[in-house]
């Protein structure tokens, strides 16, 4: 588990927080764990709310395309032709001509 040192807290400050420790009867270490805990739960909770979803990544992108002129109605953008009459390559030929090992 880690461990954090805290310095240079003002002593009025220190000591409200050990009788708020008091109050939830807690040790102050154990009423900082639980401040800790509950503030980085929090934290990562607002992160996860925030981020950016698929829903928002399609509309960042429709919207960008708006900006440009571009619509969903537009042509799509051709393909090249693509030529499979030739063989695939010979790759455990290759591989042994290049100095690599055959399998």
């Amino acid at each position: 588990m880690a461990t954090f040192t805290l310095r240079k807290l003002d002593d009025e400050v220190a000591e409200q927080f050990k009788q708020m420790a008091r109050d939830h009867g807690r040790s102050a270490e154990a009423e900082l764990r639980s401040v800790v805990e509950e503030v980085t739960r929090k934290y990562i909770e607002e992160k996860d709310r925030t981020a950016p979803t698929g829903a928002d990544w399609l509309a960042d992108i429709r919207r960008i395309m708006s900006d440009n002129g571009i619509t969903e109605d537009d042509e799509p953008l051709p393909l090249p032709d693509r030529d499979f009459s030739q063989p695939h390559p010979p790759f455990a030929d290759s591989a042994a001509s290049s100095g690599g090992e055959e399998s």
